[in-house]
C-alpha cells in the first residue's frame, strides 16, 4: 500500500497553478445588465432627444416672450421718467412766474 507522501509528484509548481483559474481584473462599476424596454418609438434614444428638442425650443420661446416683456416695461418706465422731468420743468417754471 503505498503512501501518499511516496508518491512522486511531477511539475508540482505547474499543477499549483493549473488548479487556480486565472484572476479576472474586478471593477469598481457594476455592469450593466441587458434590459428590454417596451414602447414603440423604433430607437431607444429618439423620444428622448425628441423630448429635449422641444424643451429647448419651448425655453428659447419663453426666454423671448420674457425679452420683449422687459422691453415693453422699459419702454413705460422711460416714457414716465420723461413725462415727470417735463412736468418738473412746467411746474418750476410756473413757481418762479409767481
Amino acid at each position: 500500500m503505498a503512501q501518499e507522501h511516496d508518491i512522486p509528484l511531477k511539475n508540482t509548481h505547474l499543477a499549483a497553478t493549473s488548479r487556480w483559474p486565472l484572476r479576472r481584473r474586478l471593477s469598481i462599476r457594476r455592469r450593466k445588465l441587458p434590459i428590454i424596454r417596451l414602447g414603440g418609438g423604433g430607437g431607444g434614444e429618439k423620444p428622448r432627444r425628441r423630448r429635449m428638442f422641444l424643451m429647448r425650443m419651448l425655453r428659447g420661446m419663453r426666454l423671448r416672450w420674457l425679452k420683449l416683456q422687459y422691453l415693453s416695461l422699459l419702454k413705460k418706465v422711460k416714457e414716465y421718467h420723461r413725462d415727470l422731468i417735463k412736468d418738473f420743468k412746467v411746474s418750476g417754471s410756473s413757481i418762479e412766474a409767481l
